[in-house]
């Protein structure tokens, strides 16, 4: 029976170069910070049935980050942060998308909350974006709400969360990759490989705990 394994995938090592510029400020209402990076690699892994390739594309990755935070009052403040990214593969002279396998998705997250120094809250919201390639396979991304925050004592703290706050239904990144990764398998069909697979997300989940420091 075909397998992946160490054994029957003998691979060479890439070559990557990275670069990354990064600027950053605090100001009396805000904060904030912003990095551009690229990364260039001699070679490109590829998933092929029941193997990991190794071919001689060079393959690129490149993209922005960056959070900003702003005071509204002394204690309201709101925050955002977003990272884009593009991950591509030369072939036949020109870049394409790299495989969804290999890929990450851009994601981007917008908050508001209140801090006295006494006690505190955070409401936000976190949204990871579809990816797609040249092959045609794409993943659809979510959108998730959070609440957390903290109350603190005479001695320590008490921090509480709620996880997926609205309990939204839906499959992780990597349910989603090994579903398509899985599907092109000698044994699976499409069908089985998305029962075997389709691992859900977190639903909403709560926590509590106490901290103090000494």
């Amino acid at each position: 029976k075909e397998s992946v394994n160490v054994e029957n995938t003998p691979l060479d090592g890439a070559k990557t170069n990275s670069f990354e510029l990064g600027w950053r400020t605090r100001q009396q209402n805000y904060n904030a910070q912003l990095a551009a990076y690229y990364s260039l690699s001699d070679k490109t892994y590829k998933y092929k049935k029941a193997s990991l390739e190794l071919n001689s594309n060079k393959k690129r990755i490149y993209g922005l980050e960056g959070q900003i935070k702003y005071y509204l009052t002394d204690a309201w403040y709101s925050r955002a942060q977003g990272h884009l990214v593009q991950s591509e593969t030369k072939h036949n002279g020109s870049w394409d998308e790299l495989s969804i396998y290999n890929a990450s998705p851009s994601t981007a997250m917008a908050a508001v909350g209140y801090d006295n120094f006494d006690w505190g809250t955070e409401l936000n919201l976190q949204h990871v974006g579809d990816l797609s390639d040249e092959a045609g396979y794409k993943l659809e991304g979510y959108e998730l709400v959070g609440l957390n925050g903290y109350y603190t004592l005479p001695v320590g703290q008490i921090n509480f969360g709620i996880q997926n706050l609205l309990d939204k239904q839906y499959q992780t990144i990597w349910s989603r990759k090994a579903q398509n990764a899985y599907s092109e398998q000698p044994e699976p069909s499409k069908q089985t490989a998305a029962a075997l697979f389709d691992y859900a997300g977190v639903g909403r989940t709560f926590s509590l705990s106490y901290s103090a420091t000494f």
